[in-house]
């Protein structure tokens, strides 16, 4: 059996492309023309983050309010059992 192949809708033509995909295009075209290419944007640190950031986060993950199900969710999944 075949499966239908799902086509994005038209409106999603009308969005502007994702920043960091035209930066990465970008940085690949000047590595490839031998460009040394020293990456300062998102997602490259070149340190570990500030002991406060880390305690923070420790701290979120602590917390009970933080886990378990998405309200969003619960509701998608409460329509397509109607659907």
């Amino acid at each position: 059996m075949e499966r239908a192949k799902l086509r994005p809708a038209d409106r999603l033509a009308a969005l502007p492309s994702y920043f960091f995909h035209g930066l990465n295009q970008k940085i690949a075209r000047l590595k490839a023309a031998g460009v040394d290419v020293i990456r300062m944007d998102m997602g490259s640190p070149d340190l570990p983050p500030a002991p406060f950031v880390v305690e923070a986060l420790k701290k979120s993950a602590d917390d009970p309010a933080r886990h378990g199900r998405q309200v969003g969710f619960m509701l998608l999944k409460s329509r397509a059992f109607r659907l």
